[in-house]
């Protein structure tokens, strides 16, 4: 598990990340939690870095 602090809600990051095909939660409004399944590829962790840096 990860955890993003950010400075600004994190809903609307959220909600664009759910429309580009990657599943993350916001909690106590600010903070980005992503976690990945036991298992994971390098092309699946590209990825969705990838869609975060688009996202943000």
């Amino acid at each position: 598990m990860v955890g993003v602090e950010l400075t600004i809600p994190g809903k609307e990051i959220v909600e664009k990340c759910f429309k580009e095909g990657l599943l993350i939660n916001c909690t106590h409004d600010k903070v980005l939690r992503i976690m990945p399944g036991m298992i994971v590829t390098k092309k699946q962790i590209d990825n969705a870095i990838g869609i975060l840096d688009k996202v943000m």
